[in-house]
């Protein structure tokens, strides 16, 4: 009946084709489904003939065009569909089409997976079992099933059973009834453990240090991502140009498999210059030294300095790896900086010992901060020492560091100070900053900002300058200039705030994958007490995404007429 009713159709179609000069097979469903049609159509050998192939080729291949449908349709469980053929020529081409009514899916019906030996207490195993992506009710579909015998092969080998196969693979379909069984019975076997790790080459460091990194032990059970981590930390240490670390099976002794580690350090001195500008500073050059291991121990030192007409400074850390290289790290660091601007002025030294660590998803960084500083803003003098413990907690996720479609940065970090110990003020500061990016599909980006201070203090005209708030510049509130927000002196000046409270609002549009247009909203204001005055600034940007750095270009208007028309900022950075 299904193909009677197709006849004045294909009349039709014969017709029709006489005017067509291009071959092609086109395959026709009762409903509109591409992903059957596209299965279909790469099964058919016949659409791979071009218009000039010879008659009887076109014939041969158009005479199995009925079973390479049916091979299609199976392979995703249809196995009762019917399936009308035709061929037409107009005497320079020729064309074909297959016009098919799929009929009912058959049905996972039972789905069995055992495991047999070692692994059937394997956690990972286990959850496999657990999550099988075929279950009872599913729609057979062949390519999911081959899948799934292939995961357990590939899970096998990541967890070193090297010996493990198959007892029972089968596949039982019933077209008539429209059901499937599968039963799975995989031998794992034992597990394979791991060997001696070999280091191979020049390393810097010591072998028990070394051994820290890659965390691998000898006799601890096969694990290919311990491996993966153990490549990964080695690499990111720092110290190596180089990383290779590989399993040799071959040489392996009864369930024993070494380990070699192919490495080649970096130099050890390594230099850096920059020249660069910002809206906020002006033009600036930078130098930068970096030992990379003084010792064996892994200690390294790193020192950069950087001038500027309104800002100069030098910083040196003196780093120490933890316990757990990869998660644990000692700083020591000394930094002096100069700062003049309009009228205020800071010389600033500071010492500062930090302990950071990984909590989970958190970076916590325990610190005691040593200040010396002497400031002036007009007529006001502030000279004072700190001593200030503290904590800094930090938390960063994104989908993609180069350009972020989803993530965010989220710091927050408590200092305080007493007389009792050696501070020239009692003082409580915290300050928080986070940051968010949200992209719509593949259009826009939605960027958010906020940062927040406050100053626990009764003596705040002790404060220098650097244990006080501003607002104002590319990274704050965009329209006015860096630090120009906040509470002034009788002679106009800014002075800084106790408390601060700035956020932002920002959309970029793609142009291309590297060019975004962006428009924005800044408000927030550096205060005292409990009542802010909103600066604000809106505008539109130009952005360029290198993938490594983004280039930024602003110019952005002012809420407060005094502050000017406009204020173009250019800033380079990563998103988060």
């Amino acid at each position: 009946m299904f193909r009677h009713s197709l006849c004045s159709l294909c009349a039709l179609w014969l017709l029709a084709v006489a005017g067509v000069a291009s071959a092609g097979v086109h395959v026709e469903l009762p409903e509109s489904d591409e992903a059957l049609q596209r299965q279909i159509s790469s099964h058919l050998s016949l659409g791979r003939l071009p218009c000039e192939a010879q008659a009887d080729t076109v014939e041969r291949r158009y005479r199995r065009l009925r079973a390479e449908a049916g091979e299609a349709l199976s392979a995703l469980g249809y196995y009762r569909p019917e399936i009308v053929t035709d061929l037409a020529w107009d005497g320079q081409c020729w064309q074909a089409r297959v016009i098919v009514k799929p009929g009912e899916q058959v049905r996972l019906r039972r789905v069995q997976l055992q495991i047999e030996g070692e692994a059937s207490s394997d956690p990972a195993f286990i959850r496999l079992r657990e999550t099988l992506p075929l279950v009872p009710g599913d729609a057979l579909h062949h390519g999911k099933y081959e899948e799934l015998k292939t995961a357990i092969q590939d899970l096998a080998l990541e967890r070193g059973y090297f010996q493990g196969r198959f007892l029972q693979r089968r596949l039982q379909v019933d077209p008539q009834a429209g059901w499937a069984d599968i039963e799975l019975v995989y031998d794992s076997g034992p597990r394979s453990l791991f060997g001696p790790v070999r280091p191979r080459g020049d390393s810097p460091l010591a072998p028990e240090l070394l051994a820290r990194y890659h965390q691998l032990a000898s006799g601890e059970p096969y694990d290919g991502e311990s491996l993966l981590a153990a490549n990964r930390a080695l690499s990111d240490s720092g110290y190596f140009s180089f990383v290779n670390l590989s399993p040799r099976r071959d040489e392996a002794e009864g369930l024993l498999v070494p380990l070699d580690l192919e490495l080649r350090k970096k130099n050890r001195h390594a230099w850096r210059t920059g020249l660069g500008a910002e809206t906020d500073i002006g033009p600036r050059m930078s130098l930068g030294y970096e030992n990379r291991f003084l010792n064996r121990s892994g200690h390294r030192l790193n020192a950069d300095l950087r001038l500027s007409s309104p800002q100069s400074e030098f910083g040196a850390v003196y780093t120490l790896p933890g316990e757990d290289p990869r998660e644990e790290l000692y700083s020591l660091s000394l930094g002096l900086k100069h700062e003049d601007i309009d009228n205020t002025l800071s010389d600033l030294v500071k010492g500062s010992a930090r302990y950071s660590f990984r909590y989970g998803l958190w970076q916590v960084t325990p610190l005691v901060d040593l200040l010396r500083e002497f400031s002036r803003v007009d007529n006001e003098d502030a000279d004072g020492n700190f001593v200030l413990p503290g904590l800094h907690l930090s938390r960063t996720e994104s989908d993609d560091p180069q350009l972020v479609r989803r993530g965010y940065r989220f710091s927050a970090e408590v200092r305080g100070g007493d007389k009792l110990l050696m501070s020239s003020a009692n003082l409580v500061q915290a300050r928080g900053s986070v940051k968010g990016i949200y992209r719509f599909g593949e259009g826009g980006r939605l960027i958010g900002r906020g940062e927040v201070g406050v100053s626990l203090t009764d003596e705040f005209v002790d404060l220098p300058l650097s244990l006080r708030f501003f607002a104002g510049g590319d990274n704050s509130v965009r329209g006015y200039g860096y630090k120009r927000l906040g509470p002034r002196t009788a002679a106009g000046s800014v002075r800084g705030g106790k408390n601060l409270l700035v956020g932002s609002m920002e959309y970029e549009h793609p142009l291309n994958e590297e060019w975004w247009l962006a428009l924005f909203y800044d408000a927030g204001n550096a205060f005292e007490g409990q009542t802010i005055e909103l600066k604000s600034g809106t505008g539109a940007g130009l952005r360029w995404h290198l993938g490594f750095v983004s280039l930024r270009l602003d110019v952005a208007i002012p809420s407060d007429a005094s502050a000017g028309h406009y204020r173009i900022h250019f800033t380079m950075g990563t998103d988060l």
